[in-house]
């Protein structure tokens, strides 16, 4: 995001008409990638497609894509659900690798997420760009290279390609299901090179719509090297941020029943900390921190013993 771009603070949005504003946000202020970052995935996920809703509405836009960057799953015992959120993050950082690179972005891409998914560690951007690779029709390509890529990438080789990460061979065909793909795609090859590419059903395993190119990256299962500066590095300079805030306000409203309730005397000078950004919002914060905050009396004292002064 550019350090002289305005920002705005919108508030009295209700949570059923924050995807209809941020979908006129998108539309009057068109720009290559959108970061929406929401309270909780669930709230992500909702916007994403609300977002999407709203602006095929609206129409006269072009063409946009909602993706959700979540959080990764390493310790969960349900390895697909893990490996599902794992491909999610990858089809995200690929396409905005993708839009970064290029001076002008055809579309417009909105990213949902959450605090606690940004402050999770992404791969180094050299290293993931150095193990994702383009695929087009009419293509030079080794087929038995193209099988030592995909072993490189750590796909599975399976009787039948019907999940993210697998690939099979079907005499000089091969089929590959990208880990960043809602489908997978049936490479023809005609000696070294790749004659057709198109998409196919994983489950009654026929053909469909020709494509020109297709784009493999790595499983989730490689191990790169971290980026030092987070999803950072991914983003374009004309990337524009949304902070939805749930409890910005909350110190006020409590204060207002306070008020309303008694508690606080008429005339009273009450000191309110007020979020300005997403990034200081109490609730999300302590949710992403990976530990319980310790609890003290409201005294200087008390302050002053726990923090070791």
């Amino acid at each position: 995001m550019p350090a002289d771009s305005p920002r705005h603070k919108l508030t009295g949005i209700c949570p059923p008409a924050r995807g209809a504003v941020i979908a006129e946000l998108v539309r009057r202020q068109p720009a290559p990638v959108w970061l929406v970052v929401a309270e909780d995935l669930k709230t992500a996920e909702q916007l994403a497609e609300d977002i999407a809703f709203f602006c095929a509405a609206a129409g006269g836009m072009r063409p946009l894509a909602a993706l959700v960057f979540p959080e990764s799953m390493r310790d969960s015992r349900d390895m697909r659900e893990a490996f599902a959120a794992s491909s999610e993050r990858v089809t995200v950082l690929s396409r905005l690798r993708a839009t970064r690179a290029l001076a002008t972005a055809p579309d417009t891409l909105v990213v949902t997420t959450t605090p606690a998914a940004l402050l999770q560690p992404v791969p180094a951007l050299e290293e993931f760009s150095a193990r994702e690779f383009t695929l087009a029709r009419g293509q030079k390509q080794s087929f038995q290279g193209l099988l030592e890529q995909l072993q490189q990438l750590d796909y599975d080789s399976e009787a039948v390609c019907e999940a993210p990460g697998h690939y099979a061979i079907r005499g000089g065909i091969i089929d590959v299901y990208p880990v960043t793909a809602n489908q997978p795609y049936r490479l023809d090859f005609f000696g070294d090179e790749i004659e057709e590419i198109r998409e196919f059903d994983p489950v009654t395993q026929r053909s469909g719509a020709s494509v020109t190119t297709i784009t493999l990256s790595a499983s989730p299962r490689v191990r790169l090297a971290e980026s030092t500066t987070g999803i950072a590095d991914y983003l374009s300079t004309g990337t524009q941020l949304v902070f939805v805030e749930p409890a910005s306000a909350s110190c006020l409203a409590g204060l207002i029943h306070c008020v309303k309730a008694g508690k606080i005397p008429a005339g009273s000078v009450v000191t309110a900390t007020m979020t300005g950004h997403g990034l200081k919002d109490p609730d999300t914060a302590i949710k992403s921190a990976g530990f319980e905050p310790t609890v003290v009396p409201a005294t200087r004292e008390a302050v002053m013993k726990v923090i070791g002064l």
